[in-house]
C-alpha cells in the first residue's frame, strides 16, 4: 500500500469514529432526564468584604540587605557593514 492510500485509509476511519462519537453524545444528551438548576435565581446575600492579606515581608539576609548594584556600561554597537554601491541598471530602448 502507497503511502497516500495509508493516508487516506486512516482519515476515513477517523471521520466515521468521530461520526460515532458526535452521534452518541447526541443521544446522551437527549435521553438523559432534565434536573432541576442548583442554582435558584436569588442571589445569597455576601458579607462584608474582608481586608487582603497583609504582604509577608522577606527576611534580611545574615549580613543585611544588598548594597545596590553598580549602573550598567553601555554596550557596543555591532559594527554594521556598509552598504553596497548602487549600479545604475542600464535602459533599454
Amino acid at each position: 500500500m502507497s503511502h497516500a492510500a495509508l493516508v487516506s485509509d486512516g482519515v476515513f476511519w477517523l471521520v466515521i469514529f468521530m461520526t460515532v462519537l458526535l452521534a452518541m453524545f447526541v443521544y446522551a444528551v437527549v435521553v438523559t432526564p432534565p434536573e432541576q438548576a442548583d442554582r435558584s435565581s436569588e442571589e445569597p446575600e455576601l458579607g462584608p468584604l474582608g481586608l487582603p492579606r497583609p504582604r509577608r515581608s522577606r527576611p534580611c539576609r545574615p549580613g543585611g540587605p544588598r548594597p545596590p548594584r553598580p549602573p550598567l556600561a553601555p554596550t557596543a554597537r555591532p559594527a554594521v557593514p556598509a552598504m553596497r554601491p548602487r549600479i545604475p541598471l542600464r535602459r533599454r530602448l
